[in-house]
């Protein structure tokens, strides 16, 4: 596996750090410089790590930081997109996990409000479940969220519930303080809670991590994104703010996959064509490839 980490600071010999990294293995996932400073993206065998830290500190001008959950989509629920559930703190919890690294989509439900009517639609379901993670972001009433939590038993991606009680008396994976409020997480006990819920995820994201290693790939999600952009030289021009999002067993490709998705079956992998090594469908969030590689013993069989 492999350790995913952000260098940033100054431009001057960071290409010393793109060659090392490219010499251990690794792969640089994203590479942004303004004015004199550089922040780069990128991941390296976990064996490994120690060389890139050791480099950074003696050569460079400039800070690593681990970013554990650089490789997932999490999505964070709201039961609604009104005001009543949606500011502030579905807000500010997507922006710190994008903060972290993590790609982020706030849903908001379609009928999400209230007890008696609350649910989710099959549609929603599996939106939410073409993530890695889910934060469900619940309000202030114990009763309340304890009644919403049953409909979110479809979801099959690990789930976080976040409300406003410092517990609930059911059996889920929740994190208390966070509930609807009128102004921005700001003091520092705000900001703590926000923490909390990035160690949390990262511990799910983590375990994730360790069922994927017991059935890897045939290569690594790295090297297949980066034959997808030599071969589809249209990732360049795209509007998306991000044309190809890595996950952590595949990637999702935001082009339209009506006219893109012959073309990704055929791209050469090793010795595999990306079809023979893993499953493409259109996503039920919008009109983007959703690339799942498959395990390796599928292939070898």
């Amino acid at each position: 596996m492999f350790e995913v980490a952000m260098f940033r600071g100054g431009a001057y010999k960071h290409n010393k750090l793109v060659e090392l990294i490219e010499d251990v293995g690794g792969y640089i996932l994203e590479s942004r410089k303004v004015a004199q400073e550089i922040n780069l993206r990128f991941a390296v065998p976990f064996e490994d790590w120690e060389y890139i830290q050791a480099f950074v500190v003696e050569e460079l001008d400039g800070s690593l930081k681990i970013l554990p959950l650089l490789m997932c989509e999490v999505a964070v629920v709201s039961p609604t997109i009104s005001r009543h559930h949606l500011p502030h703190s579905v807000c500010d919890i997507a922006e710190f996990y994008r903060r972290r690294g993590a790609f982020t989509n706030v849903i908001g439900l379609s009928t999400g409000r209230g007890k008696i009517r609350t649910g989710l639609t099959d549609e929603e379901i599996k939106i939410i479940n073409e993530h890695e993670l889910a934060v469900i972001v619940l309000g202030n009433f114990r009763t309340c969220i304890e009644e919403k939590v049953n409909i979110f038993d479809e979801i099959r991606i690990p789930k976080i519930f976040v409300g406003a009680p410092k517990t609930i008396n059911v059996d889920v994976s929740y994190l208390g303080g966070i509930g609807r409020k009128g102004h921005r997480f700001s003091t520092m006990h705000e900001i703590q809670l926000l923490e909390a819920l990035i160690e949390k995820s990262s511990m799910l994201i983590k375990e994730l991590k360790k069922e994927l290693e017991l059935n890897p790939p045939v290569y690594p999600v790295f090297y297949v994104i980066d034959q997808i952009k030599k071969n589809i030289e249209d990732l360049q021009y795209t509007i998306a703010p991000t044309p190809l999002v890595p996950k952590l067993n595949g990637c999702r490709v935001n082009l339209p996959y009506g006219h893109y998705n012959s073309a990704l079956r055929e791209i050469e992998v090793g010795e595999h064509k990306l079809k023979e090594i893993s499953n493409m469908q259109k996503s039920y969030f919008n009109d983007s490839i959703l690339i799942r590689l498959k395990p390796r013993y599928l292939l070898e069989v």
